[in-house]
């Protein structure tokens, strides 16, 4: 199957980590950003750490200052499947502004970090007081249900080497690191990290990745990735190498 689906549209890691000065905070104006933050609670979370579960009553909304956060639901036989990866600066635990809700998912820290948190209640009385604070969380919002939409459209139309190979040129491109005048991939990412952002298994990655290094297209180490052929990464993003 020839499929034309842009490579840059795979949004799979739609941001690179960004500071607390960033994202959804920094788009407010400071009066507002210090009656938020003075509410909130600032709480620290280590990689496996479950933030809430599914049936459990959404009275917080969370905003990730530092570290990724994944979105998850058990599906049938026990799989587990990843809804979405936040990065700092976006908002998790947003059923809560509608009251007497549950989460509906698990969220889990993929590796330590910060996050505020904000009781539900308060933020509705923020929100009547602060007209810019519903602005700015409505644009926030949008912005993470496209980045769902497309998700979920690449899941459905793309294969996994389309979408490992879209995610990778999305975080190549995004991270700016070279090694040798080569896009690299920034930070400690792992296979299994890879395999939640694109919705497969931690051994299909492995394996994939095995298949792109010997076409010549990555250079692989230990948590590091170096893309050695973009224009060949670009090629099997738009046609799967299986059919």
């Amino acid at each position: 199957m020839d499929c034309t689906y842009p490579a840059t549209s795979n949004r799979y890691w739609p941001h690179m980590p960004r500071s607390e000065q960033s994202g959804f905070l920094n788009e407010l104006p400071p009066d507002v950003r210090a009656s938020l933050t003075a509410t909130a609670r600032k709480v620290r979370v280590t990689k496996g750490h479950l933030i809430y579960h599914t049936e459990d009553a959404a009275e917080t909304v969370y905003i990730l200052v530092s570290g990724r956060v994944r979105l998850y639901r058990i599906g049938a036989g026990a799989r587990e499947v990843t809804v979405a990866v936040h990065e700092a600066g976006e908002l998790f635990g947003t059923t809560s502004i509608a009251p007497d809700s549950t989460y509906g998912l698990y969220a889990e820290a993929l590796e330590d970090g910060e996050v505020l948190a904000l009781g539900a209640n308060t933020l509705r009385d923020l929100l009547r007081s602060q007209p810019a604070l519903g602005v700015a969380l409505s644009a926030q919002l949008t912005r993470q249900a496209r980045d769902l939409q497309e998700r979920l459209t690449g899941l459905v139309f793309l294969e996994v080497s389309q979408r490992l190979a879209g995610a990778l040129l999305t975080m190549a491109e995004a991270s700016g690191a070279t090694e040798s005048g080569k896009k690299a991939l920034k930070g400690r990412i792992s296979h299994q990290d890879l395999a939640y952002l694109v919705g497969s298994t931690r051994e299909t990655i492995t394996k994939l990745l095995g298949e792109f290094k010997e076409r010549g297209l990555l250079d692989l180490g230990y948590r590091r990735i170096v893309v050695l052929d973009e224009a060949g990464l670009r090629d099997v993003a738009r046609n799967p190498i299986h059919s």
